[in-house]
């Protein structure tokens, strides 16, 4: 077993402050938060955003195949693995953002508590 600590596997920056009040916060909670998340990636005007996400994605997929038949074991925060998990299944994820309103609904957590999810 190799144990490789990332910063690939970092919390997807994006700040709550800049994309909802403490009201909606309060108000909504976490549906929000995922709401926010969505609208961020998808806005066309988002693009350093998306890129960002994009980069960090590709490098650890990078540094999977480099893992030469060792398996891996990811653990990240939930947005990251859940982009992580929907761009490697669309590739065309970064080109059409939309499209990750397929994959994430606001109303529903992203993952449940300790859920595992293959590669």
């Amino acid at each position: 077993m190799i144990d490789i600590n990332t910063s690939l596997l970092d919390e997807i920056a994006f700040h709550l402050k800049d994309v909802c009040s403490e009201e909606e916060y309060n108000k909504y909670g976490s549906n929000i938060v995922r709401l926010k998340f969505l609208e961020l990636f998808i806005n066309k005007d988002s693009v350093d955003f998306r890129r960002s996400v994009e980069k960090q994605c590709t490098s650890l997929q990078r540094e999977i195949l480099n893992s030469k038949g060792f398996n891996v074991l990811l653990v990240s925060h939930t947005f990251f693995i859940k982009v992580f998990l929907i761009c490697r299944k669309e590739l065309n994820l970064f080109n059409t953002p939309i499209i990750i309103k397929e994959y994430i609904n606001p109303s529903k957590r992203i993952m449940e508590h300790c859920q595992l999810s293959c590669i």
